[in-house]
């Protein structure tokens, strides 16, 4: 069950960037120089770099390859959740309770389709937590039963910064709970550290070379409560403060309740849960990486928690209805979040496939795609044609200005996806380019410079209008824009317009759309404009035609008279909606 729901429709939503991220630098060959600036600099152990190039470059790169490790991982996780319960409740029916909470949870789930180290963690992080106690009720004395508990924990410390939080966990219990056995773990974690110097080392690096810094929330006590319980509890919610403490006082109650019962299980599990947490809201004064996902690792000690509480507050005849009624409470509240992540909620990551597909249809190898938002998702998507610029994060505004004239002179057409940090080239755009208009794509806008280059002129012409302009050629956008391309011959009395209008293929009708204007939206005045130039006249053209084949006709006339110059219609292009039979 917990693979059925993990796999199903893993590739149906993008990449978001964290994954993107994982896919384009984690999988640096190592050793090589892109790999090495990794080390220094990146918030992840060079474990998870050599995991995802191994595995990436074994699996492949698509959507699903890249989660599918972390659905391996999840789900075998829970293979050890069910036996370290079993081990800690001592009962199997206990145990598979705690891994149906575990199967449904919408955290786990989440995290099982995205393509990050948390889904391996789920595995490592209880199978350290299992070692361990094997090794500490081990009658053997040395570090030969150690040794699974050493690799399980120094290959977790290999993968993320943060898991020496369970580690501190680790050592509270072996010190209140087998005090007789505090030398050889001793030696254990002295064992992992050796083995772990790579990684020490590597945090030293980022903390100074690379001088990272959290980007994630400041350390919050409101959030602990409102977002913290209820995430780790039933998913991805947000509840009132006053509720989530409740929950938090119930759930300390309840771990309070189990060591009595049980003082070794309810000790451990209790651990499990508070040390990280504590550990995390310290962590996060200092940088701010106040996130649930940091902590998903608690979430063993939860689920199976939640299932010993319920069972240690009646008579063992009757723990494992509690138990059972428990979980059904818990694990619906769970499944309709889960119901809500597959159908109802907004997808994890922006429609980049969607957006690539609409700009492969407009954009050429002289255009460019401008986004403010640093998205590793554009550049795992976006392949061209044209270039991707993401504006830089420093807030430079010469430097800003500087790439734009840039741009504006290397590209014929710059594509804009508005964001609150576009709002600077918003402006600088519009005061120094054309408004291109007709797209359709949501916050995409396009500018081109004023100045025309030949290239970009798809259908060369050259009709006169008697003495006053020259038709050079046009250019269609696929059904949304019309470029025209005026040459002006000589300056007018009065200002002229430009006719257009869009009429059915073999039809003898009036126009379906009369597009008349002045030459480019009426910013160029023929009275005013300078012979020989060749200005861009942009018209959108209607959205909401029916399917079927258009005709587009084009003239002049001067606005005041309606008198036409030259030609009074030419037939300029065809083109087809699509959706006709």
């Amino acid at each position: 069950m917990a693979f059925a729901v993990r796999v199903y429709a893993l590739d149906a939503v993008p990449l978001r960037g964290d994954e993107a991220y994982s896919v384009q630098h984690w999988t640096a060959t190592p050793f090589t120089e892109p790999w090495q600036q990794l080390i220094r600099e990146e918030p992840a152990p060079l474990g998870a770099f050599t995991l995802y190039w191994g595995w990436v470059g074994a699996a492949g790169r698509t959507e699903f390859a890249v989660r599918y490790l972390s659905v391996l991982g999840n789900v075998a996780g829970l293979a050890v959740v069910l036996a370290l319960a079993k081990r800690l409740l001592g009962d199997w029916r206990l145990a598979l309770l705690a891994g149906a909470l575990w199967a449904v949870h919408p955290l786990l789930i989440w995290h099982a389709q995205d393509a990050r180290v948390y889904g391996v963690l789920s595995l490592l992080t209880p199978l350290s937590f299992y070692w361990l106690l094997r090794a500490l009720d081990g009658r053997r004395g040395g570090l030969r039963p150690w040794r699974p508990y050493i690799i399980a924990q120094t290959a977790a410390l290999y993968l993320y910064f943060l898991e020496p939080f369970w580690m501190v966990a680790q050592a509270l219990f072996v010190l209140l709970c087998y005090p007789d056995q505090l030398r050889r773990a001793i030696r254990a974690w002295a064992m992992v550290v050796l083995l772990s110097i790579p990684v020490l080392v590597q945090l030293m690096l980022v903390m100074t070379v690379g001088s990272y810094e959290g980007n994630a929330e400041p350390a919050s006590l409101d959030l602990l409560f409102s977002h913290f319980m209820p995430t780790l509890l039933f998913g991805d919610n947000t509840v009132p403060v006053w509720l989530g403490l409740l929950v938090a006082l119930a759930l300390l109650a309840g771990f309070a309740g189990l060591v009595r019962h049980n003082r070794r299980t309810g000790t451990l599990l209790l651990l499990w849960f508070v040390v990280p947490l504590l550990l995390l809201v310290i962590a996060s004064f200092v940088s701010d990486f106040f996130r649930p996902r940091y902590v998903l690792m608690v979430v063993p000690a939860l689920v199976i928690g939640l299932v010993g509480m319920a069972a240690a507050a009646v008579p063992p005849r009757r723990s494992a209805w509690a138990a059972a009624a428990l979980v059904i409470v818990i694990g619906g509240v769970s499944l309709t979040q889960v119901w809500d992540y597959f159908q109802h909620d907004p997808p994890k990551a922006a429609d980049w496939p969607g957006r690539v597909e609409y700009l492969r249809q407009r954009m050429t190898p002289a255009d460019v795609l401008i986004t403010g938002q640093p998205d590793p998702a554009a550049e795992y998507y976006f392949s061209g044609p044209g270039a991707l610029f993401i504006i830089p994060l420093d807030d430079d505004a010469e430097r800003l200005e500087s790439d734009l004239d840039r741009l504006l002179e290397r590209h014929d057409s710059l594509y804009l996806l508005s964001d609150p940090r576009t709002v600077p080239t918003e402006d600088y755009l519009a005061q120094q380019a054309q408004a291109i208009p007709g797209d359709t794509l949501p916050g995409l806008s396009q500018y081109r410079r004023w100045r025309v280059h030949p290239r970009e002129i798809a259908q060369p012409l050259r009709v006169a209008f008697g003495d006053v302009a020259v038709l050079r050629g046009y250019a269609l956008l696929g059904t949304e824009s019309l470029l025209l391309y005026w040459e002006a011959g000589r300056l007018t009395n009065s200002d002229y317009s430009v006719l257009l209008h869009v009429e059915r293929a073999g039809e003898v009708a009036p126009p379906v759309a009369v597009l008349d204007h002045g030459v480019a939206d009426a910013v160029v005045s023929t009275r005013t404009w300078t012979p020989g130039t060749i200005y861009r006249d942009p018209v959108a053209l209607p959205p909401d035609l029916p399917p079927g084949e258009y005709v587009i006709y084009t003239g002049l006339y001067d606005t005041a008279s309606g008198a036409a110059v030259g030609e009074a219609r030419y037939r300029l292009a065809t083109f087809t909606v699509p959706g006709a039979d």
